[in-house]
């Protein structure tokens, strides 16, 4: 018997409802962590690493400057892991 793969861990960042469900769809098997406010990211930033996560998404949902304060920080706790921007 093989063993089904472990589903895929995305952290989802200041992204809307509809993109978060686009995502979704595309990967139903993912596992998903949504952060929708700049109180929730501080409170993940311990949680924020390549442990915990392969695939980070942030959006433009809490104006354009944080994703790139995200972005930085994102880069230094997941190391080599993708980190995608998206926006409607």
């Amino acid at each position: 018997m093989s063993q089904e793969p472990s589903p895929v861990r995305f952290c989802l960042i200041a992204l809307s409802d509809n993109l978060k469900d686009l995502i979704r769809g595309v990967a139903p098997k993912g596992q998903f962590k949504e952060v929708n406010s700049e109180s929730d990211f501080e409170n993940i930033l311990d949680d924020l690493n390549a442990d915990n996560f392969e695939i980070v998404i942030c959006g433009a949902e809490l104006g354009m400057e944080f994703p790139i304060e995200c972005g930085q920080i994102t880069r230094q706790q997941c190391g080599g892991n993708p980190i995608y921007f998206v926006a409607e």
